[in-house]
């Protein structure tokens, strides 16, 4: 049995945050105070309630933590580039990804629960191509958890494509909620180039104004926010990246600087922005739980 830590160590844990110090704060605290293996059964001691939106994700959690039997704990990441992976002119970093630190995040967090996450971004996609290829690459696996990554290339039609966003989006909500029991993870897009420069490939040319079009007119910033309406009506938790990339630029740094392609692909940086933000999400979306006497 455990022993009860005590009230000071638990609040650290409770107000614990991935502010640049990756996931060692948390992991020497529980070192230092529980027994991982005894601790991951009493973190999910308690179940999510039936209308909790993160019910399915924290459920299989569980299961695999107790019975390793159980399949892993399955996430898809269903976006564009930047879901894929991609970074300069035909470079794809698998390993810098923003899905693949969560995973790493989540596996530090539950010790006793294997997680496997399947790339389903595609580079130049929008929320139509997602709804195309959602039987394939999403509903015929039944994840467990899904995050939808949109907006950056959509934005690019301007604000008369919101119509089309907007339906497109539901959509897909709808149809991951009606043939699977997965939960879902909506994001915000980061921020895009404002300016040219050296790093924008000759092939790119082609489309820098367009996209820097989209950040600087107000484009982006209008999907943005119609994501973050589809997030409160759908009762779909929100991974507000594109608010992070706006602190950022609002506290005077140049976002620019973390654009590898020198317009819309963030580089590693800006993907680890990304996973802190959404392991935070989800952080925020665990059930209430208790320690065992």
């Amino acid at each position: 049995m455990l022993k009860k830590a005590k009230r000071g160590s638990l609040q650290k844990a409770a107000d614990f945050r991935m502010d640049g110090g990756g996931t060692g704060t948390y992991w020497q605290w529980r070192r230092l105070h529980l027994n991982p293996l005894d601790a991951e059964a009493s973190f999910l001691k308690i179940s999510p309630t039936e209308n909790h939106p993160m019910k399915r994700f924290f459920d299989r959690i569980n299961e695999k933590a107790l019975d390793p039997r159980q399949a892993p704990v399955l996430m898809i990441a269903l976006g564009d580039s930047l879901s894929q992976g991609v970074m300069e002119h035909r470079v794809l970093d698998s390993s810098a990804v923003f899905h693949r630190h969560v995973q790493t995040m989540l596996e530090d967090f539950y010790p006793c629960t294997t997680f496997s996450t399947i790339n389903a971004g595609v580079s130049g996609d929008n929320v139509r191509g997602g709804g195309e290829r959602l039987e394939r690459d999403v509903l015929c696996h039944q994840p467990d958890l899904v995050v939808i990554g949109y907006g950056s290339n959509d934005s690019l039609k301007g604000c008369e494509g919101i119509p089309e966003f907007d339906s497109g989006l539901r959509e897909i909500i709808r149809r991951i909620r009606e043939r699977t029991k997965a939960d879902l993870l909506l994001l915000t897009p980061p921020l895009m180039a404002t300016t040219t420069s050296a790093r924008i490939h000759p092939e790119h040319q082609i489309c820098v104004e367009e996209i820097i079009g989209a950040q600087t007119n107000g484009s982006l910033s209008v999907f943005a926010e119609r994501i973050r309406e589809i997030s409160r009506d759908e009762k779909v938790p929100l991974a507000d990246v594109n608010r992070e990339w706006i602190r950022l630029r609002e506290a005077g740094f140049d976002t620019d600087v973390w654009m590898v392609n020198g317009l819309n692909h963030p580089n590693p940086t800006g993907h680890r922005l990304a996973a802190l933000t959404i392991f935070h999400t989800l952080l925020c979306q665990r059930p209430m739980t208790k320690f065992c006497q």
